[in-house]
């Protein structure tokens, strides 16, 4: 069972009260930059430590360009050993489909009670997409990486599983890089297939930098790549945040590489790369160094 750990818990339960009283993130004007429904998560986790927050979505979600690869990989669902997942997304979109194709006749249950599913397990980068693939379907992930890197997703998996002669599922966006089939090829499995259930597209409507409001704004974060690169189209840079001392704070090291390749000077990135992880690392910033607006990356 994966538990949910919430950022107030995450900071010790002796600073709770100190919390509640002082709140960490008191007079932070913070940018979202996720989807509608994932902003809504994190302005509420945001709040209630104290900080206002502008929401500003900048990439949403959207079926792949083409679904015959999709539809082919759930018509055969059953010949797969592994199911892996690389985003809550992926599952909600994944799910979405395989309901459309069944014309929704299809109740999901646990695995071991769903003989569309066969003999395949399921794996799941992080403890979010654990928890929609639990929502979606009742079903329990088998494997979760410790370090919740899409790299350590296959590498760990194939240290702790035989994956020689399996056939691997591998369901991801459209625009995410491929990086983690190579790594089962290589230790022996014995079909590897890459599926795209949706692609994120930039939300903004092509006005661009007016749109965002960063008047006071002192704090920005990043989720995915894909947040950084709208945000790039939509007219913003890294220059711009510097002008305003706007700390950048991004989920994991893939966000913030792109994001520094993009020209943005990143402040944190998050130890546990899940939201909760993000929330931390913000209030860490804010409350264990003694010069906070010192860059670290």
């Amino acid at each position: 069972m994966i538990e949910r750990i919430s950022p107030l818990r995450m900071v010790g339960s002796n600073r709770l009260r100190e919390i509640h009283s002082n709140p960490p993130l008191e007079g932070r004007k913070i940018l979202l930059t996720r989807t509608s429904e994932g902003n809504i998560v994190l302005k509420n986790k945001l709040e209630q430590l104290g900080a206002s927050v502008v929401d500003f979505p900048s990439i949403e979600i959207n079926p792949p360009s083409n679904l015959e690869q999709l539809d082919k990989a759930i018509k055969s669902i059953s010949e797969f050993d592994w199911i892996l997942f690389t985003s809550a997304s992926g599952v909600r979109t994944f799910f979405k489909r395989l309901r459309e194709k069944s014309d929704g006749s299809v109740t999901l249950v646990a695995r071991n009670e769903n003989k569309r599913f066969g003999k395949a397990k399921f794996a799941c980068i992080g403890p979010g997409t654990a928890t929609a693939l639990k929502e979606e379907t009742g079903i329990e992930a088998s494997f979760v990486p410790k370090n919740f890197v899409t790299e350590n997703l296959a590498l760990e998996l194939c240290e702790k599983f035989d994956v020689r002669s399996k056939k691997i599922l591998i369901v991801r966006a459209e625009n995410a890089e491929r990086r983690i089939g190579p790594i089962f090829s290589e230790h022996g499995a014995d079909k590897v297939i890459e599926v795209s259930s949706y692609r994120t597209s930039p939300t903004h409507g092509g006005n661009g930098y007016p749109q965002i409001e960063v008047n006071g704004v002192t704090d920005l974060t990043f989720a995915s790549p894909s947040s950084v690169d709208s945000l790039v189209e939509a007219g913003l840079s890294g220059e711009d945040l510097r002008k305003e001392e706007v700390a950048v704070h991004c989920i994991g090291p893939v966000t913030a590489k792109r994001a520094l390749e993009r020209g943005f000077r990143v402040n944190t990135v998050a130890k546990v790369h899940t939201i909760d992880g993000l929330v931390q690392s913000i209030v860490e910033y804010y409350t264990s160094r003694p010069n906070p607006t010192q860059t670290i990356r």
